[in-house]
């Protein structure tokens, strides 16, 4: 039974032969990638956070309005 993810595996085990590439080099270079990766995601998170620090929080103005549509306006504080 092939695993779930058998196509990126074999995509990469092409990669590998066509750049004669050892798995211990692969393995560095996935490793580099991943921590590219993660520090993007944690600068776009910083970058979300803050814009919302800056502008006073997220916009709930739909649904507060949805609150009051439905006859729970006296929920929102």
């Amino acid at each position: 039974m092939k695993p779930r993810n058998w196509q990126i595996t074999e995509a990469l085990v092409e990669v590998l032969k066509d750049f004669d590439c050892s798995l211990e080099e692969a393995k560095n270079l996935l490793a580099d990638a991943y921590t590219d990766y993660d520090a993007q995601m944690e600068a776009a998170y910083q970058r979300q956070q803050d814009s919302l620090a800056e502008s006073g929080g997220p916009d709930d103005s739909a649904y507060r309005r949805d609150m009051v549509n439905a006859g729970r306006g006296h929920l929102l504080r």
